[in-house]
Order: structure tokens, then sequence, then C-alpha cells
């Protein structure tokens, strides 16, 4: 079977749908204009009987659009490519093509980019035979030409690669490394090398040369890096690397972008020589950089996974971007990120830390000085979440821990996350001089781990709020949570702090204060350590010791209520029996004072309590009236006393009409002092 095309040219008319009418055909060198006679190629017909004849430009169409030579239809013909100008009978130009050959052009820059040879794997190409040919092969005839290797080496099975064999050293050449001739440039010998094509900016590490599970394929890493750092590609880590020392990509900060095949593989440690704190993998002073997919297992060899820092002091915005990367077997610091302002987590993973870690691992240390720094659904297994930032951000996830350490003020923006009271003690602590400014936790879970565990331990900014989230509890017994703290910032205002009861277990923290069963409500909220169970100023306390012969003339006398049965945020000063508010509020106080030692002449009696130096409430009687045993009585009294922070109150009695007989009795806790504030 034969496919007929017709031999025979035919130009149309582009404008009138018909031949093009005596039309002209002008031939020249490729993307030079033929209509210049310097310019022109020789141009041949090609008669009945295949002969070529030379024929002069511009050459001439029939009526019918066709090229004809002595009256016969005619084929043309010229060598190699060439430029074609045809024209109208006016001279006008019809049509114009800078550069063909049958139609197509072919480009002299791309003539040898054609495959020459498959071999084997390097070290076959290194011995020059060829899967397709029986004999050595002569570099020299394959200069500029592309070859493949099938794989990398004959031990892996993987890679598989194309090179351009060139004569010229590229650098970066391969090293013989545990029988894997590791590298992205292969010396071939005699002069010649294989140069590694580099495709779409990227290379897979797999192709330079890669040994099985458990090798240390640094050397490959390393020359891949080399070879993009120029032109800022991708470096795509192997499936297995055992490195017995750090991966260190310091050199190389152009590169855009490391990835790898997905959690399990990457950078698993090998028993090596590390010093204190030495990373697996650093790559550090970056910039709109990206880490994806590929994990870090430091096997319990090294005290740091992943070092990102930006070591020149507090950096710009670097911008760069993590996301799919796992960190586990981590002795001291998951990831250490100093310095490194907006740049998100996302969907990074840190945990099972080493066997010998220490007591209370960070999982991530980051520091953004005053910028800000983003957690998406990242999970912190056993390690805490360390940041120094002015705005900390986390959508979902699992933290065990967070540690708020900027100097001036951090705010926390918690939703839908859970954070554990983890291996720190309290869900979110702050240290040193760090203030944390407001905390907002809608569909917040905080997690207290054992029994004694802060919610929250930490010194909080002026005006700062405290809203939103769900507190559980998951240890047994007594279900409270010791030593937290919410101290407000000196000079300024303490944090405000909403709490509404839902179950047993816990409490909510709140953004709406519209709820009926809300537990308290204050602007001004302080807790300074205790059970915060019961840390909503509640106190009582007895009189400790009977206070004799004190008044029945008329003398008014301060009560002290010297022993303490509860205190819990020490409100109540038993050495001078004065309650001072500690949070804005309304103190529902109580009392009963029994006196003894009265006379028929004793028949008014009066118990005052005392608001800031003045009286706010006083029950009066006649003791004698109801005097409950020889010359003994007990007058109970109670009020709602509205209270700012720093107001005092304490209990003051009187009995008048007879002489200083009277004592103030200590019998059987018959004389106490009781408060809370709601």
């Amino acid at each position: 079977m034969a496919i007929i095309n017709f031999p025979v040219m035919y130009i149309p008319d582009p404008t009138r749908g018909r031949p093009l009418y005596n039309g002209q055909i002008l031939v020249g060198e490729p993307d030079l204009d033929p209509a210049v006679p310097a310019n022109q190629k020789q141009l041949r017909v090609m008669q009945e009987d295949g002969t070529l004849v030379n024929v002069t430009q511009p050459f001439l169409l029939s009526a019918g659009g066709v090229p004809v030579y002595a009256g016969s239809y005619v084929r043309l013909d010229v060598d190699g490519n060439f430029s074609l100008k045809i024209l109208d009978s006016t001279g006008s130009q019809v049509y114009y093509i800078e550069n063909a050959y049958e139609g197509q052009p072919i480009l002299v820059e791309d003539l040898p980019q054609y495959v020459a040879a498959e071999f084997a794997d390097v070290a076959n190409m290194k011995t020059a035979t060829a899967l397709n040919f029986a004999n050595t092969v002569d570099w020299a005839d394959y200069l500029g030409r592309e070859v493949t290797t099938v794989v990398n080496n004959s031990t892996s099975g993987k890679g598989g690669a194309s090179y351009k064999i060139v004569n010229v050293d590229p650098s970066n050449l391969s090293t013989l490394v545990g029988g894997v001739w590791q590298g992205v440039n292969h010396d071939l010998g005699g002069g010649f090398y294989a140069e590694l094509v580099i495709k779409d900016a990227e290379i897979d590490v797999e192709t330079c040369g890669v040994a099985e599970a458990n090798a240390d394929n640094s050397t490959a890493i390393l020359s891949a890096a080399a070879a993009l750092n120029p032109i800022r590609g991708v470096l795509k880590l192997p499936a297995y690397l055992a490195p017995t020392a750090p991966l260190d990509l310091n050199a190389y900060p152009s590169i855009r972008k490391i990835e790898g095949h997905g959690q399990g593989t990457g950078l698993i440690c090998a028993a090596g020589t590390y010093a204190a704190m030495t990373p697996v993998l650093k790559w550090q002073n970056i910039a709109g950089r990206k880490l994806h997919n590929f994990e870090v297992n430091c096997n319990n060899q090294t005290d740091v996974g992943i070092n990102t820092d930006w070591t020149g002091g507090a950096g710009p915005s670097l911008s760069n971007n993590y996301n799919y990367v796992w960190v586990s077997g981590y002795k001291n610091t998951g990831w250490k990120a100093l310095n490194n302002n907006d740049c998100p987590f996302d969907h990074v993973v840190v945990r099972q830390k080493g066997a010998s870690a220490i007591a209370d691992p960070i999982a991530i240390d980051i520091n953004a000085a005053g910028g800000f720094v983003g957690l998406t659904n990242c999970i912190l297994a056993d390690g805490k979440l360390k940041f120094a930032a002015q705005n900390l951000v986390v959508n979902g996830g699992f933290q065990w821990g967070i540690e708020a350490g900027y100097s001036s003020f951090n705010d926390v923006i918690l939703s839908g996350a859970y954070v554990y009271s983890g291996n720190q003690g309290a869900c979110i602590k702050g240290t040193g001089s760090a203030y944390i400014g407001c905390l907002v936790a809608p569909s917040c879970h905080w997690i207290v781990e054992n029994d004694g565990d802060a919610l929250i331990d930490g010194t909080f900014d002026t005006g700062a709020e405290i809203t939103g989230g769900h507190i559980a509890f998951t240890h047994a017994g007594t279900k409270n949570i010791y030593g937290a703290s919410l101290d407000g910032r000196a000079g300024g205002r303490n944090p405000k702090i909403k709490i509404r009861k839902t179950t047993a277990d816990g409490a909510v923290l709140n953004e709406s204060a519209a709820s009926s069963n809300v537990l308290f409500e204050y602007d001004n909220f302080y807790i300074g350590g205790g059970n915060l169970a019961n840390q909503i100023t509640s106190f009582r306390a007895n009189l400790d010791a009977a206070q004799s012969n004190v008044t029945g003339d008329g003398t008014l006398v301060t009560v002290i209520f010297g022993s303490e049965e509860y205190n819990y945020n020490g409100s109540y000063n038993s050495s001078t029996g004065i309650f001072t508010a500690k949070q804005k509020g309304v103190l529902s106080a109580k009392c009963a004072i029994q006196v003894s030692g009265m006379d028929a002449a004793h028949t008014s009696m009066e118990v005052k309590f005392i608001r800031n130096g003045g009286d706010y409430d006083t029950i009066s009687i006649n003791p004698w009236a109801v005097k409950i045993g020889a010359g003994t009585t007990q007058v109970p009294a109670s009020c709602d006393i509205p209270v700012e922070i720093g107001d005092t109150v304490l209990v003051r009695v009187v009995v008048s009409g007879g002489t200083k007989t009277v004592d103030i009795s200590n019998t059987v806790r018959d004389t106490w002092f009781t408060g809370f504030i709601v």
C-alpha cells in the first residue's frame, strides 16, 4: 500500500479564494530577505525525468497559481533550510516564511539533541559499553548528543537520567561512595564528560547515584544542590538517606524548594558524630523557600531535627513555607526556626521524641520578634511549641503545651486546637519577661493532663482578654488545677476573663456573658495561686484567741479572726483581720460574733461591716435580751458589699450600757468571718 500525496505546489490567493494569478517566488538564506539578491539561494526545478535545472529568481507562477517551466508543471528544489517570499503579479508581498524545510523549520542548535545510546547504569557508561552497541563506544562520535542510563547503579535499580556528552569539565563530578558513583556529572575519561540534563529546573537525587536504604547518600544530595543553586531549582530528596553527619545546605540558599517522597522517607539519621544541638538538616538564612513532603528522623542520635534559623539577628519577613514535613526521634528540639518572621507551618508533625530526650523537649522553637507565627493542622505530640512573636495563630491540630517568651506582649489566637498541659505543667506558660496580650480561643480545647497542672501560667499585658474555649480534665482524682496564675502586668489592669459552667468535669471559657449559668465574669480577674476550681475569692477565718475585757462601755473593737480555714487567693489577712479585694465584684460577707461577761446593764450591741474605713452596714440588738447563757450571746450578720480592686473590708463590734467587762469569745468556732466575691 502506498499513500499518494499530490506533488505539485499550489499557491492560493488568500484574499480572493482563487489561485494566485502570475505570482512570483523568491527563495533565500534562513531568516534573511530573499528579495535581496545577495541573500538568495540557488533555486532548481525538478523535471519529469528527475533532472535538476538551475533557474533564476523571481520564479513565476502560472495563471493557475502553480510553478511552470518550459510549459510543464514542475517541483521546486533548494538545499537545506531556506526563507520563502511569494509576491502577487504587482510585486506586493502575499506570503513570507523566515525559516522552512519541507514545511517545518529545523533549528541548528537542536540538531544534536537526541538520544545517541543507552547504558545500564553510570558504571557501565563510564566504561563506555552501551546496551545498543556490541563494542566500546568512541565518545568523540557522541559529542553534543544525549545518552541515557537505565538506572544509576546496578545495586539500587533506581534513577535513570539523560546526559549530554561534552568535552569541557562541567564541575560537580561524581565520586565513588560505597561502590556507587554519587554525583550530578561524570568524568568519562579521555577529556569527555557526561553532563546531567536538568529538566524543569529540578533534580531528583535518585538520578544522582544513590545506594540502598540505610546508606549515606549525602554526596549525591550536595552535588545536586550545587548544580541547582545557580538556577534556583528544586531539590528532590531520595527515598532513603542515612547521614552519619549533619547535612549542611547553607551554601545553597538559592534552591527554591526541597521536597521528598512523603512520610517515612527522607533523612533517617544513622549513628555518627553529632555535636550538641547539631541538626540532621541545616538550611539557614533562607527567604521565600519551601520544605515539603519528607521526614527527618533523628533516630535518637541528634538533639535537633531541622534548623532554619535566620542567624543575622531579627530577620525580615522571610515568607518561607513549611508543609507536610515530619520530624521524630529528636532529643532536644525538633525544629529550630529562630527569627523566622511570617513563615507558616502547615501539616507539620513533630512526634515520638528520642528515648534519651530531655524532660521538657521542644517540638518547634520559633522566634519571629515582632512578626507572625502561624500553625495550621500541625501535630506536636510530645514536645511543646515555644514561640516568641507578637502574634501566634494556631488553626486546628494538637499542641503539647505552648510557651510564650517574647519580651513584649504575645497575642495568641487558637481556633479549633487541642492544647495540652504537656511536660511543662501548663497549657500556656509565659517565661521570663514575657507578657500575654490577648488570648482568643474559639472552639479551643484545653486538656489539663495532670492533677496540679496549670491551665495558664503567665503574666498578662494591660487590657488583655481571655475568651472562648472548653476546659477538660483527663486525670483522675480531685480534678483541680493548682499553681495557675493570671497576674496583671505591673501598672495596668488585670485581664478580663469569663468562665461558664458546662459539666461536672470542667468549664467553658466563653466569649458571651449572656449565659444563665455563668460562674464568674470580671473585668479585673486575678489568680495568685492555689486551686483554680475554688479561687473565686473565697475565705473563712475563726477567732483563734479570746479578746478579754475589750468592750461593754462603748469601746469599738476591730475583731481579728486569726485562724484561717481557707484563703485561696490570699485576700484575707489573718494578722490584721482585713479583707483586701483582688478583683472587682460583690463581696458576700458573713460573720458571727459571740460575746460573754455581760450583765443586765449591757443593753446595746452593734456588729459593723467597715468598707475602706467607713461604716457600710450595721446590725443592732439588745444582747441581754437574747442571751443564750449566763452573760453570753451570739450575733450573726451578713450583707453584700460592692468592691473594687484594693477595697478593704473588716468587722468591728461594740457593746454599750455598762462597764468594760465584755469578752469576744472563741468557744468552738463560734466567732468567725467568711466571704466570697460574686
